[in-house]
């Protein structure tokens, strides 16, 4: 969910041309995550009523999310599916669990591009993707995907037709949004949809 590249350096700041919510909310164990609709969140996905699957989503993720404390007494709500660390500078390491996380959150990051930007083409960094996953500024303290994590990110992206690029020890991919899989993700009304679409071209 260093400044120029996914090393472990404290990363700094950075302006996205993105909405303020995100698709890194509250999830259910089956992998299910709102993403964005206009002005706000997509659906939940499944067969129930968003104001149902709403407060299910909710009541899940209150019961089994994980928490990290802050040294400040502060506590983090870490999102399913990840494990979380303090780095030495006092922010937020993310590592991804299994695969079946890194495919989610490929997913929710190509529903946020469709859904955020135009043009193109979008080049992303590991900042940027950090907060396009809601870990940049999560619960007030700044967080990012540590480097394996993020490569595992990259190597999803690239499988699927995406642009790899390294200059100076930076890292970017470049989404190319008028490639068919952007088109069908465009069309995906749940995150589960999503997911399938990206198994799909993956195969």
């Amino acid at each position: 969910m260093a400044s120029k590249n996914v090393s472990s350096t404290a990363p700094g700041g950075e302006t996205v041309p993105a909405p303020h919510d995100h698709p890194f909310g509250p999830r259910r164990n089956n992998g299910t995550a709102p993403g964005l609709k206009e002005g706000g969140r997509l659906p939940v996905s499944g067969s129930r009523s968003g104001a149902t699957a709403s407060a299910a989503s909710n009541a899940s993720n209150a019961s089994t999310a994980k928490k990290l404390m802050l040294p400040s007494g502060d506590v983090v709500d870490v999102p399913t599916g990840l494990d979380a660390r303090l780095d030495r500078w006092g922010n937020v390491t993310y590592r991804v669990i299994d695969s079946d996380v890194v495919l989610r959150l490929v997913a929710e990051l190509l529903l946020y591009v469709v859904r955020s930007y135009r043009g193109s083409v979008v080049r992303l960094d590991g900042r940027r993707i950090s907060r396009l996953l809601g870990l940049r500024q999560r619960g007030g303290v700044s967080g990012y995907l540590e480097p394996y994590s993020m490569s595992r990110i990259y190597g999803v992206l690239s499988m699927l037709g995406f642009e790899l690029s390294r200059s100076n020890h930076r890292i970017t991919i470049t989404i190319d949004l008028r490639k068919p899989i952007i088109r069908e993700i465009k069309s995906a009304e749940s995150i589960d949809e999503a997911i399938k679409i990206v198994e799909k071209h993956l195969r």
